[in-house]
């Protein structure tokens, strides 16, 4: 009868033995779908940044232009610079402009003639006419 009992509990210990390592590779599996998943979303998500960052540049970029070709719309200014002011556009839509399209020159290699602080002035104006798109480019007549 001894053996019998002895026997009996061996399977059963077999049984729950095997029923345990299951358990634990389902869990590594789960382990490893979960590690999979991580690393494709981060791979993508890493890989829309960039082309996600000039979009959103470009959009502030003609939404800013646009207001200021609303109020000079042959982008020729007033006094050497940018027109501002009464009759004009905020003060800090041409400030905006050149800090936008210098962040597209240094981002992505763009070349508009803007630095960060070339708002006011004939290099305001210049920045404005090279960047937004919107402004008319004078071309030479050729007879």
């Amino acid at each position: 009868m001894k053996c019998l009992y002895k026997n009996f509990f061996l399977q059963k210990e077999g049984f729950v033995m095997k029923g345990v390592s299951i358990a634990i590779e389902t869990i590594i599996y789960l382990i490893l779908a979960i590690l999979v998943l991580t690393v494709l979303i981060t791979f993508f998500l890493t890989q829309a940044g960039p082309a996600q960052d000039q979009y959103t540049l470009e959009a502030k970029r003609n939404s800013l232009c646009g207001a200021y070709v609303s109020m000079d719309f042959s982008c020729v200014g007033r006094d050497d610079g940018p027109k501002t002011g009464e009759g004009g556009v905020d003060p800090t839509i041409p400030e905006n402009i050149a800090s936008t399209c210098s962040e597209l020159n240094r981002r992505f290699g763009f070349a508009y003639r803007c630095t960060a602080g070339s708002g006011g002035g004939t290099s305001g104006l210049n920045c404005i006419r090279s960047c937004c798109i919107t402004c008319p480019v004078k071309t030479p007549v050729t007879t």
